[in-house]
């Protein structure tokens, strides 16, 4: 018995037993801290399994990892050909032209062709109802064509063209192909330090795959009892989950009477 005299320490069918299990560990929403204790198959009972954690933040102690480099080729691409969104067309007219007016050079010309005329019989000329009858040896004669100054005027109105375009669309085509991405072999230099992050929060307890707890804690835990849902000897695992990254310290009091 204890000084107490309540508990058997120490009798001919076993002895009392106790154990403490500490685990730390980073967390997140997928990824719990695990606490795993064995109860032999010779105990007789199970008196206590008390949990214990607080919360912390997430916690790291270097940054950078080597990388290898590589190639990769994206996805290719059917390539293809496409017409661009209707052009309306229209008809539109150039900037107003003033016109105008305009005088080609001035000339000046006289023209004069003489000759001599064999007469060739009776010439006769009619006036009016009479008659003239010439006779008689050469004669000579000419003719003048006189041409006076003068020059050409060329005028142009005012005036505007006008340009039509039909409705009309663009097409381009994009050929088949692919684009390759290289990222030469490479590492990055380790940063040593402790790095921390987010606390653990929301916290629920599961003890071996069952959800016993869920209250979501988000604060430290004393003496929660779970001795009513460890009843099997073996292995047994309590698991702790948060709800956003961060970190657990926990531990675990067994207290139970194995036989001897």
């Amino acid at each position: 018995m204890n000084q107490s005299g309540d508990t058997v320490v120490l009798d001919e069918s076993g002895i009392m037993q106790t154990d403490t299990i500490q685990e730390a560990d980073n967390v997140d929403g997928n990824n719990p801290l695990k606490l795993k204790f064995y109860i032999d198959d010779k105990t007789i009972r199970v008196d206590k399994i008390n949990l214990n954690f607080s919360l912390e933040k997430f916690r790291a102690y270097s940054k950078g990892t080597e990388s290898g480099g590589g190639s990769t080729q994206t996805s290719s691409s059917g390539g293809g050909t496409n017409t661009s969104t209707n052009s309306g067309g229209g008809t539109s007219k150039s900037t107003n032209s003033g016109g105008g007016s305009t005088n080609t050079s001035s000339t000046i010309s006289l023209t004069s062709i003489s000759e001599d005329v064999e007469p060739i019989g009776e010439l006769t000329v009619p006036v009016s109802n009479n008659s003239i009858t010439l006779h008689g040896s050469t004669f000579r004669h000419h003719h003048a064509v006189d041409i006076g100054s003068h020059g050409h005027s060329v005028s142009i109105p005012a005036h505007s063209h006008s340009f039509s375009i039909p409705n009309h669309s663009h097409d381009f085509s994009v050929s088949n192909h692919s684009h390759s991405v290289t990222v030469p072999s490479h590492s990055h230099p380790i940063t040593y330090g402790i790095y921390t992050s987010t606390t653990a929060t929301g916290v629920k307890i599961m003890v071996n795959g069952s959800l016993v707890d869920s209250s979501a804690y988000t604060s430290d835990q004393s003496n929660i009892d779970l001795t009513q849902h460890v009843n099997n000897t073996g292995w047994n695992t309590i698991e702790l989950t948060s709800t956003r990254l961060g970190r657990i310290n926990a531990s675990l009091f067994v207290k139970s009477f194995a036989g001897t």
